[in-house]
């Protein structure tokens, strides 16, 4: 009965929640933990017991993976991109083409030993690069609304702003899918403002890559120690902008993570757990190219017509 905020999240013992949302990380593009670094996931709900700490939820606990005597590895590869799907279902009624999206994901890991029965390896490589494609209903003005607005700026004064509102109207007029636009009626019937309609669409570029590794090591019949690090570097396309790129915002996320952990076994019913974790993560939201995007368009504009809860910021002239 709790929410998603109440779970707590492992690694090796580490903490692996997000620091802001407290929810699971999930790195740039949902990567983080990889297809082979995990040996295994214990759930364990309401974990109100002492030797849970954190929040009162699920537990979820994850332990990465070892090396053995024998030495394994594997290889994969992952592709996926336009010719594998289907055209949104609202490109197909507007007549625009089906966007660009290219998906080329990869992993790959061995481990074994370093010295037989005591000293053990085990390293990951993964990574994901995805060409996201992006679509939006765009609310434009119509020609007659640009011509109004510009002769009534130079009317009240006002010509020194026309060069603003005039990249304003570029920007619609030459974004993908004007040239399908269409009148738009739904303000038209009470006198409102004259706007189009067209479907927007436009890609942006994520991606992100991840390396782990592992070493453990048998002490002694009574002492294993073992330690794992981890680096994630990622770029989060956070906001993708149909009329023109300049205005995109990437969140690049990098993130560091490690578990030193030693158990000692006093008996077959007492041992003993020291465990040191480190985890450093950031997310930082911007637009990439705000000085440009500022000198095209100081400020968000959202036009008139613009339903905000349903076509959201991506057609929005401004960063």
């Amino acid at each position: 009965g709790l929410p998603a905020v109440a779970n707590t999240f492992t690694v090796n013992g580490g903490y692996e929640n997000d620091p802001f949302l407290n929810l699971s990380n999930s790195g740039a593009t949902n990567l983080l933990l990889g297809n082979d670094d995990i040996a295994n996931v214990t759930v364990t709900s309401n974990a109100y017991t002492a030797s849970f700490g954190g929040l009162g939820g699920a537990q979820i606990s994850e332990t990465s993976r070892s090396g053995a005597n024998a030495f394994h590895g594997n290889a994969t590869y992952w592709w996926n991109g336009s010719s594998m799907n289907a055209n949104n279902y609202f490109n197909n009624q507007t007549g625009t083409k089906r966007p660009f999206s290219n998906v080329n994901q990869w992993a790959a890991a061995i481990g074994g030993p370093i010295k037989r029965n005591k000293t053990f390896f085990f390293f990951n490589y993964e990574g994901l690069r995805v060409v996201l494609p992006t679509r939006a209903t765009v609310y434009a003005p119509d020609a007659a609304y640009e011509a109004n607005t510009l002769a009534n700026l130079n009317t009240n004064g006002l010509a020194a702003e026309i060069p603003v509102y005039q990249n304003i109207f570029n920007l619609y007029n030459n974004a993908p899918g004007y040239s399908t636009a269409q009148q738009s009626t739904t303000d038209e019937a009470s006198g409102g403002y004259g706007t189009v309609v067209f479907n927007g669409s436009a890609g942006n570029f994520t991606h992100e890559w991840l390396m782990t590794g592992r070493i453990d090591q048998n002490l002694s019949d009574k002492d294993h120690l073992f330690g794992h690090a981890k680096i994630d570097k990622g770029l989060q396309a956070s906001y993708t902008n149909v009329l023109d790129p300049v205005f995109n915002a990437d969140s690049p996320q990098p993130q560091y993570e490690g578990q030193l952990g030693e158990t000692h076994t006093f008996s077959p019913n007492l041992t003993n757990q020291f465990l040191f974790a480190a985890i450093y993560y950031r997310a930082i939201f911007t637009n990439t190219n705000l000085d440009a995007a500022t000198a095209l368009v100081p400020f968000s504009l959202i036009f008139a017509d613009q339903d905000l809860g349903n076509n959201g910021p991506s057609a929005w002239p401004g960063g």
